[in-house]
């Protein structure tokens, strides 16, 4: 069982990282750096620091954002220090506030977090800043008006998460696997450079029959293409800024899961621009670098994936699906739109309760059937044969309203005639709803004291 050092107790292995992330961890990790900022010592891999901005006299019982503003100098400033040894970071905020539950009196302390945001050196701190304080008064005003009965006190502090940023870039060769080359869809230029990524550019804009993995058979990208502003090793992040600068391409960037399965697009462009040259690109890496390959055939590339029959495959570009015959894929309505998966486990989940709207009258309905045996087959086909069916016996509504507990009302009938006797009655119902929701009626004007 693992003994964590900093508060000297034991913690099972299924909670250490739990346990690293809690208050009493991080109250005990505390290194003073000035007045009002502290250090938190982190375990936690590719973590650079943590540091925590508490509230003080001046700003404790300020309003969220109004304290936010007040720190936003030291903020900057411990970003800033942290881009100095590192050209890219992830940043992420955990904004923590003292809250009242009236009814039980009882305060607490409340977190809310942003997500990791990728900061490079030329970064908009403003804007950053900016998008990070919306989103934590969000989730804080989304807090409150959920019906919790949690109401905000003061300020507690903030805490700044800086971790190490890695961007995946592309620089000198690497071999394809085998099972990719006996396949030939991909070209692999050797290049003994930093530019592969240029050089698969420029190969499927000037293709060669012979010598097509030599750099010498290409005409040189400078003289071809517009890199301006862009870094070498090119990282994901400024593949947008290459198509910005050659609008009449557009890349699409595709990986390689456990040496084994194609994966992606890791990138994608965020615009589809009709009459643009598309090209497809596959990353590959390995522990000490990593490379661009050209994809001459993408159908031919993953088919394995998709199929076991050997006929051709047919791709469309904009919405990524795959047809078995240029008839389908002619007939298909493509919208621009990638069918994304959610990760498995995701939950969809209600959270802005501020938009909810209050409805007067809402009525809950059920019926209850019986199973016939179906005597009659004349709506049989070849895969279908009816057995039985269902006939409707019973059915019971309730009428609920959140103007006035009067108006509520239950109803239930029993026969074979329960459909029609459903729309009479219902229709009866909503009739008088409707002149309740109409009806004037006057208002009464108390006296003034």
């Amino acid at each position: 069982m693992p003994f964590c050092s900093v508060c000297k107790i034991d913690v099972t292995s299924r909670t250490w990282f739990t346990h690293l992330r809690t208050n009493e961890h991080k109250n005990n990790s505390i290194v003073p750096l000035n007045d009002n900022i502290e250090i938190i010592d982190s375990c936690f891999k590719g973590r650079i620091a943590s540091y925590r901005i508490k509230a003080y006299e001046n700003n404790i019982n300020d309003y969220p954002e109004s304290f936010l503003i007040s720190i936003r100098k030291e903020v900057k400033s411990l970003i800033d220090n942290s881009l100095q040894k590192h050209t890219s970071v992830k940043v992420n905020f955990d904004y923590y506030g003292i809250f009242l539950l009236y009814k039980n009196d009882v305060q607490e302390l409340k977190s809310f977090a942003t997500k990791n945001i990728i900061v490079h050196c030329n970064y908009d701190f403003d804007s950053l800043y900016q998008n990070c304080t919306v989103q934590i008064l969000k989730k804080v005003e989304e807090f409150q008006e959920r019906d919790s009965g949690w109401s905000f006190l003061h300020n507690s502090h903030l805490e700044i998460n800086i971790n190490k940023y890695q961007p995946l870039s592309g620089s000198k060769f690497l071999d394809l696997p085998k099972f990719i080359k006996s396949k030939k869809a991909c070209l692999n230029i050797q290049n003994n450079d930093d530019y592969c990524f240029l050089w698969c550019i420029v190969a499927a804009l000037y293709p060669v029959a012979r010598h097509s993995h030599r750099v010498t058979s290409y005409p040189h990208f400078r003289d071809v293409l517009n890199i301006g502003g862009i870094a070498f090793p090119i990282s994901f992040s400024d593949i947008n800024i290459f198509e910005r600068n050659n609008p009449a391409i557009q890349i699409y960037i595709y990986g390689l899961r456990n040496g084994k399965t194609i994966t992606g697009p890791l990138y994608r462009p965020t615009k589809l621009k009709k009459g643009s040259k598309t090209i497809h690109l596959l990353f590959l890496e390995n522990d000490n670098s990593s490379h661009f390959c050209l994809i001459k055939d993408l159908p031919r590339l993953v088919k394995s994936q998709i199929t076991k029959h050997h006929s051709k495959l047919y791709f469309c570009e904009t919405c990524l699906l795959f047809f078995p015959d240029q008839e389908k894929y002619n007939k298909h309505l493509c919208g621009g739109v990638v069918t994304v998966l959610p990760n498995k486990g995701s939950v969809i989940q209600f959270k802005n309760y501020q938009r909810k709207q209050d409805v007067p009258f809402v009525i809950y309905a059920d019926f209850e059937t019986l199973l016939e045996q179906v005597s009659n087959h004349e709506h049989d086909t070849a895969n279908t044969l009816s057995l039985q069916r269902h006939v409707p016996t019973a059915f019971a509504y309730n009428i609920v309203s959140s103007m006035d507990d009067n108006f509520n009302e239950f109803k239930t009938y029993r026969g074979i005639d329960c459909v029609s006797k459903f729309i009479d009655f219902l229709t009866e119902d909503v009739k008088r709803i409707h002149k309740i929701l109409t009806a004037n009626v006057r208002i009464k004007f108390s006296q003034k004291r």
